[in-house]
């Protein structure tokens, strides 16, 4: 199998920033004057997206964390309440299985916890916004065929996520973007490319493929690839745990939406190469936990969501060279005050695995 990418040397910058801690502000006073204001923000159009909402209120921050352990009440079209919980690694709420497409409402709360007072009390939103969730991947229209040598483009700018993504997502945007490319559908499977596609922007930079596999296609156009272990190189050996990709494509075969992914990713070899101590990208991107084949514990949970895409005319070798290949392990180094070329490489690298990986779901 093949895997990603050397990105524009520039982006360096992307880690550094990270590795940096940012400065400390002081919060603002709590006056509570009884005001609130809801904002929900849906991660997608797709069944499975979800959505994740704020509360912005003045009545501190202990009120706030108690609207958010608390489950929001959504209504479909008909007013009915529709069950719902957080789930991913960024803790969306919604159905992971997904929601029927059509308009939901978020009503408001039952049951809401006080901080600091006895009972709880209900809430419920005088002008409750509405999402729609739309037919991505359930679209009964859908002909395989549709998608048989396709390419789509799926831009950064798109992609959301949380973990490791969540630090160097924006620094990809404007270099390159990723690629879906398919085969012929056969019986209810389609072979894959997943490739890196530069721009003018990325001078250093060149195509190359990053992952290469067979996914289930639905007779409703919902594509999955998953991988339970998969080692991405072995020199140095990068291995992730629990690999998935999933997306779906509306009824003609020309968009798709909804493309996420999560997994548990072995950091060690990948801070080997630009860090002193393999447990320096833990320490400075996040907590890392235990890895399943028991290595020690240098393995990070990373997701990402959001991404939509289309149908594009772009054409890519058929032998691209893999993406791991591309990159060079020597005088590779990296700190809060400067960065070297390769560097730079690995930090976009880091950025850009998390589109290959996603959850295991139970269906």
């Amino acid at each position: 199998m093949t895997t990603h990418a050397l990105l524009p040397p520039v982006l360096a910058l992307a880690l550094t920033a990270c590795l940096c801690p940012p400065p400390y502000v002081a919060p603002d006073a709590c006056e509570d004057d009884g005001s609130l204001e809801v904002t929900v923000t849906p991660a997608g159009p797709a069944p499975w997206d979800g959505f994740r909402w704020r509360v912005e209120e003045s009545v501190c921050i202990a009120r706030e964390t108690a609207f958010e352990d608390t489950e929001p009440t959504i209504l479909d079209a008909l007013g009915d309440e529709v069950p719902i919980a957080p789930y991913g690694l960024c803790e969306r709420w919604g159905d992971p299985l997904g929601l029927e497409p059509g308009t939901y409402t978020f009503a408001g709360w039952e049951d809401v916890p006080t901080i600091g007072h006895p009972g709880s009390l209900d809430f419920f939103l005088d002008d409750p916004p509405t999402f729609e969730v739309e037919p991505w991947g359930r679209d009964y229209d859908f002909e395989p065929d549709s998608v048989a040598g396709g390419t789509y483009v799926l831009p950064i700018a798109a992609l959301d996520g949380c973990g490791l993504m969540a630090y160097l997502a924006p620094f990809l945007d404007g270099y390159g973007d990723m690629y879906l490319r398919l085969g012929q559908p056969l019986d209810g499977e389609v072979d894959f490319d997943l490739l890196w596609g530069t721009t003018d922007k990325a001078e250093d930079a060149q195509d190359c493929r990053f992952l290469s596999g067979s996914a289930a296609l639905s007779e409703t156009g919902e594509l999955t690839w998953e991988a339970e272990h998969q080692a991405l190189d072995d020199d140095p050996l990068i291995e992730g745990w629990g690999m998935a990709l999933r997306l779906g494509f509306d009824g003609g075969g020309a968009a798709l939406a909804g493309a996420e992914s999560q997994a548990l990713m072995q950091t060690a070899a990948l801070s080997s190469l630009f860090l002193d101590d393999p447990q320096d990208l833990c320490t400075a991107l996040g907590e890392c936990g235990p890895c399943p084949d028991g290595s020690g514990d240098t393995c990070m949970a990373t997701e990402t969501f959001g991404m939509t895409g289309s149908r594009t005319e772009r054409a890519f070798a058929e032998d691209l060279p893999s993406c791991w290949d591309l990159l060079d392990s020597e005088d590779v180094a990296m700190g809060c005050a400067s960065a070297g070329s390769n560097g730079r490489g690995w930090a976009v690298l880091l950025g850009a695995l998390p589109l290959v990986v996603g959850r295991r779901r139970g269906r």
